[in-house]
């Protein structure tokens, strides 16, 4: 090629690189899936393909920042800047873009009360608002608790305990652990059973629920479908059935509520959280490798798997960097690794196709966010990393030729 041809070209890439308008969903993917293979019949139809293909060529994986221990929860804030906490050493860690520790907020109660750190939420009008919403395990007495706090000025100060639940039975585990806020205000909270499968039914505690709750001081929303006065329903919830609701997402175009959740043996989910509904565990499940449809009063999963696979962290993509996946929503797995990308129908109330991506030597296991600038970042336990996901310039391959 010479090189008036190659100056010619060039001009046009970068003409066309400039006039590039982001597009949603419906202009179509980058790599056409497969249709789900059903492995289970739960939701017919809505069952996982059991292999994953390579990522689109046009998306670069690499590592961000390594030497991490355990970050549960990630989310990004209007200042350009990372929060995400460290199960355990107790603190939210805080990063620039580029990835360097900025700072180590600990929380502004005794080190020696907190078991294990899970969820986090910012307030919706941080930084202004520079409020935190974590969900931790205290140790003495042991028990499950939402607290907000304020950091300003390098000091965390000003603790409100928005939420507390004894552990029934000493079980650290299914404890959930999620938040996340509504468009109405309200702040949502995913909360496991703690191991003891009927709690999940019982109107009168949290356990096994999804709680909807004031930020200000942990009281029940107004119009919460269960409330019920000085009646003996815990007026907090939102929904109930649930087992191990690991991951917890709100959509950004609806409003809508979605949750991840792990199955026992059997029918791990993605489940879409409307007002007062009941979503079948234990009824669902006779034993631990059987899962049922649970019959009219319940309802199905919107997407669910056989052989389970752990499913963690659920956000929605609201970027246009990786091109064609703007509104769909991305989920990280526990046991596989692999990064799921969900499409929604034109209601935005079903799931109606899932592309499931090997991308290894990386690791979706924890959670997974979408920065500022539309990379997406994922987070790994035993690889102690995050890692980010980002896509080239349109107009890189055609210099390569």
């Amino acid at each position: 090629m010479n090189r008036v041809v190659f100056c010619a070209l060039l001009v046009l890439a970068l003409c066309l690189a400039a006039s590039y308008r982001p597009v949603d969903a419906a202009a179509g993917p980058t790599v056409t899936p497969a249709p789900p293979t059903p492995s289970v019949v739960v939701a017919p139809g809505l069952t996982a393909t059991p292999t994953a293909a390579p990522l689109p060529s046009h998306i670069l994986v690499e590592t961000w920042v390594t030497g991490t221990n355990v970050p549960v929860a990630l989310a990004w804030g209007a200042d350009g800047y990372l929060y995400h906490t460290e199960k355990n050493l107790h603190v939210v860690q805080v990063r620039d873009a580029s990835g360097a520790l900025i700072d180590s907020i600990a929380l502004p109660i005794p080190a020696a009360d907190i078991t294990d750190i899970y969820g986090l939420a910012l307030d919706p009008a941080f930084p202004n608002q520079p409020l935190f919403y974590v969900f931790y395990t205290h140790t003495e007495p042991l028990s499950n608790r939402v607290l907000r706090f304020r950091f300003a000025s390098g000091v965390s100060s000003d603790p409100v305990l928005l939420f507390s639940a004894p552990v029934p039975g000493d079980c650290l585990e299914h404890n959930g652990g999620k938040l996340a806020f509504g468009h109405e205000g309200a702040l949502y909270v995913s909360f496991g059973e703690n191991c003891i499968d009927a709690l999940a039914q019982d109107m009168t505690i949290p356990q096994g629920k999804i709680l909807r709750i004031s930020p200000i001081d942990g009281s029940a929303w107004p119009d919460n479908p269960f409330a019920d006065g000085v009646g003996p329903n815990d007026d907090r919830i939102w929904a109930l059935g649930v087992r191990n609701p690991f991951g917890l997402t709100i959509d950004p175009d609806t409003g809508n509520v979605w949750e991840s959740e792990n199955g026992p043996g059997c029918g791990d989910e993605v489940n879409r959280i409307i007002a007062g509904g009941n979503y079948g565990w234990p009824v669902s499940s006779p034993s631990y490798f059987e899962c049922i449809d649970p019959g009219a009063s319940y309802h199905l999963p919107a997407w669910s798997w056989t052989p389970t696979i752990a499913p963690t962290g659920l956000s929605f993509y609201s970027g246009y960097r990786l091109r064609g996946w703007h509104g769909d929503l991305l989920m990280c797995a526990w046991r596989t690794g692999r990064l799921y990308r969900f499409r929604l129908d034109a209601s935005r109330t079903r799931l109606v196709d899932l592309q499931e991506y090997d991308i290894r030597p990386a690791a979706c296991k924890l959670d997974v966010v979408a920065g500022p600038d539309g990379s997406l970042f994922i987070s790994a336990r035993d690889e102690q990393a995050i890692y980010r996901l980002s896509s080239e310039a349109l107009w890189l391959p055609l210099l390569r030729r």
